[in-house]
């Protein structure tokens, strides 16, 4: 999906916890922002013992690697 013209910022916000991860990728405009990708799932086995900061990482990665074409 192509972005329009005049875009300002590509904004990702993520989320975790201790058993998810959640993430969603905004596109900033001159005067507003929308989402165009979220993204969320439950953390696997080997995941839940991730300390929170590599959680987050994680959950950046993820919708990043979802959306290769955008970011």
């Amino acid at each position: 999906m192509p972005l329009k013209s005049g875009v300002k910022k590509l904004v990702i916000i993520a989320t975790a916890n201790s058993k998810a991860i959640s993430s969603t990728m905004n596109v900033q405009y001159e005067t507003f922002q929308y989402p165009i990708a979220i993204y969320g799932r439950i953390l696997r086995n080997s995941e839940v013992n991730y300390a929170y900061p590599k959680k987050l990482l994680l959950s950046i990665r993820e919708i990043k690697y979802d959306n290769l074409l955008i970011a």
